[in-house]
């Protein structure tokens, strides 16, 4: 799928998931900017999850998780779809919105 390219994702046995919604740093074209709620990505919690990831894979402890790399200014995955400030609802860009946002949840 051509989303795949916007996210982080790994499969494991362990039952934990690690999900980091917003610390991406991809502004892709095909959304529009968001004119309602945060719109600064959070510091470094992307490269975080990959560490943390690291850190558990060396113990041999494999986890399941989905990393964003979208930036927040695009799209906030810790928000309702329906909210105006998970997405920019305008015209194309919605489509690809929510897509973006089914796919990640």
């Amino acid at each position: 799928m051509i989303y795949k390219k916007y996210f982080e994702i790994g499969k494991g046995p362990s039952p934990i998931v690690l999900s980091c919604p917003h610390g991406g740093y991809k502004r892709p074209h095909i959304l529009n900017d968001k004119n309602y709620g945060t719109t600064i990505s959070d510091t470094n919690t992307f490269p975080i999850a990959l560490r943390i990831i690291q850190d558990l894979k060396f113990r041999n402890i494999n986890i399941n998780y989905i990393l964003s790399k979208i930036h927040r200014s695009k799209l906030d995955l810790n928000r309702p779809p329906i909210s105006r400030s998970a997405f920019s609802h305008n015209h194309p860009s919605y489509n690809k919105g929510i897509k973006l946002f089914q796919f990640y949840h």
